[in-house]
């Protein structure tokens, strides 16, 4: 049994509603109804679908003709969202050809960005040694987590016992984590905090209040918001679709 099951607090019914309100005629995703789509919502609003296991990529015929336009126009794509357009030609089993433009405008890229181009790139990266304490948030935690699975499989974390506690501490009261230890729980950062956790093979303090806290995010529309006291979104629906798995183990963390 898990945890939706458990507990019923997820309005599934709901939150499918809230992402095919935006489902624009062209076939892309779009923040709002009333906003232009992009490939970044269409990535959170089919993935959520498929997280769903209430995903019928017939039904998203026009999906497939937007991503289709989309690669052709577009030769030199940021690595993130050649990421996502890669992922969602994955999902509808579309035989796209993307490219990506790699450099960072002479500026170090941040895990994520290195994530991103190792994957795209098949692991064909440097591997990205010992954790950079500047860097300590769970969002590039998570990062440099998923970026060494990726390099080296099968390799534990150094200073894996001390990165669980550290996670634990970004835990708030509230069953929500913050960016590091102190700070105000958001949803994407539960959802990088549980990624991690599970990567490295540990569990939250609070279980119960981490499900809790990421119930209360659901809004009256169906949609999540980043906690209790904000508008939904496509990103932060997903963000929380994605800390649900994590919590109930049913994910992949790698």
């Amino acid at each position: 049994m898990t945890l939706l099951e458990e507990t019923g607090s997820i309005d599934l019914a709901g939150l499918h509603e809230f992402v095919m309100r935006r489902l624009r005629p062209d076939g892309g995703f779009a923040a709002t109804p009333m906003q232009p789509h992009t490939i970044q919502d269409t990535f959170f609003a089919v993935d959520i679908l498929r997280c769903l296991d209430d995903f019928r990529p017939d039904d998203l015929a026009a999906t497939g003709d937007y991503l289709r336009d989309y690669a052709r126009q577009h030769q030199a794509l940021a690595v993130r969202t050649a990421f996502q357009l890669r992922r969602l030609a994955h999902h509808l089993d579309l035989p796209l050809e993307v490219h990506w433009r790699k450099g960072w405008g002479g500026r170090p890229p941040d895990y994520e960005e290195r994530w991103y181009e190792a994957v795209l790139d098949n692991g064909r990266t440097v591997a990205p040694g010992r954790f950079a304490p500047r860097r300590r948030t769970v969002k590039e935690l998570c990062h440099y987590l998923m970026l060494q699975r990726l390099l080296c499989p099968g390799t534990p974390a150094a200073d894996a016992d001390r990165m669980i506690r550290w996670l634990r501490r970004c835990q708030a009261p509230d069953g929500g984590f913050g960016f590091f230890p102190g700070t105000t729980s958001y949803i994407e950062n539960s959802h990088y905090a549980l990624r991690a956790l599970a990567l490295l093979g540990g569990r939250p303090a609070r279980r119960d209040r981490a499900a809790a806290f990421l119930f209360s995010c659901q809004t009256a529309s169906g949609g999540f918001s980043r906690n209790s006291r904000a508008a939904p979104f496509l990103d932060s629906s997903w963000h929380a679709v994605q800390a649900i798995r994590y919590l109930e183990g049913r994910a992949d963390p790698s």
